[in-house]
């Protein structure tokens, strides 16, 4: 229930009959049978039976129904999410879902319906109540119209009942106060009653289809077998700023950089990087190997004693060391 709808009208009604005094006094039938029933009825000549009761419903739900914000919609997602991701859809068929738009996409993905042929579903149930709030605007607009017009057409009544009686001074007072009190009448239905209930259809109508929405896009995500972790980072965009930091909480995760100890680790670390705090890099120690000998190159030349050469005799190509045993 929506409070604040409650003491509003109940407040300005208050104020209002607080400054007459003798609220006996502004109570005329037949202003009431102009202003009240004519606007009824004028209104709804303008529209079906249907129409003008799914208004009225509609604006009673501004006072009784309460939407569920964004965030208790990530939480309770997420919960279907992890159970589905656990133990399969056919386990969220017991759970306990307050919201019908909601309840219908589960029963839907636990009957093993296509996903397209769910998005495609729920997407058009979600035009259907935009275009019942659009209707029942309609419907609240004519009223705001008709109200007041209604109120002059009674003052006009009122004006004419005195003049045509002027004759009798007791005809005066009562249709005098029919005139006066018609306007009243038509400017409290106006600005006290309609416009306020039309603004909440409006936000009314803005939210559900945010949560509409916000719906869809969580189910396909569910349905697709994603990471329920995941949805409070997809669904943030639906979220006001200033209710971010409930979804870290759902998440389950605190991001790295909100601790004191991190921020501070991140700002030396940037300090490093810059040209004025470079460190000079450590040198690698590596493990030292025992040295091993080389390897000598094989060559043609004979091993011969130096002084077995004669002065100037360099080997060629095709000595070999039978040519060394002939000269013997």
């Amino acid at each position: 229930m929506d409070i604040a709808t409650i003491i509003g009208l109940a407040g300005c009604f208050a104020m209002v009959v607080m400054a007459m005094g003798d609220p006996a006094v502004f109570v005329d039938m037949p202003s009431v049978y102009i202003v009240v029933l004519g606007t009824a009825f004028a209104v709804l000549a303008r529209s079906s039976i249907p129409e003008f009761i799914g208004a009225i419903g509609t604006g009673m739900k501004t006072v009784k129904f309460k939407l569920e914000s964004p965030v208790q919609l990530i939480e309770k997602l997420v919960e279907l999410g992890t159970i589905a991701k656990k133990d399969g859809m056919i386990a969220l068929e017991g759970q306990d879902i307050s919201n019908k738009f909601m309840a219908k996409g589960i029963r839907m993905m636990v009957d093993g319906t296509d996903p397209k042929l769910i998005q495609k579903s729920l997407e058009i149930e979600a035009a259907q109540i935009t275009a019942q709030n659009a209707s029942a605007l309609t419907v609240w607009g004519a009223v705001k119209e008709i109200g007041p017009a209604m109120g002059m057409i009674g003052t006009l009544v009122g004006l004419v009942i005195m003049l045509g009686n002027m004759s009798d001074p007791k005809s005066i007072g009562p249709a005098f106060a029919v005139a006066l009190l018609t306007t009243m009448y038509g400017a409290v239905i106006a600005n006290m009653i309609c416009i306020p209930v039309m603004d909440k259809v409006k936000n009314l109508d803005a939210a559900t289809s945010t949560n509409n929405a916000l719906i869809v896009e969580a189910l396909m995500f569910i349905a697709g077998g994603g990471n329920p972790r995941l949805l409070p980072t997809i669904l943030a965009g639906y979220v006001a700023p200033k209710d971010q930091k409930k979804l870290e909480a759902i998440a389950g995760y605190t991001p790295w950089q909100t601790t004191t100890k991190n921020r501070k680790r991140s700002r030396r670390r940037q300090q490093r990087r810059s040209l004025n705090h470079r460190r000079p890099r450590r040198r690698r120690r590596l493990h030292r190997q025992p040295m091993r000998p080389k390897k000598r190159s094989v060559r043609s030349v004979p091993s011969v004693p130096r002084w077995a050469h004669p002065p100037g005799w360099r080997p060629s190509p095709t000595w070999r060391r039978s040519s060394w045993r002939s000269l013997c």
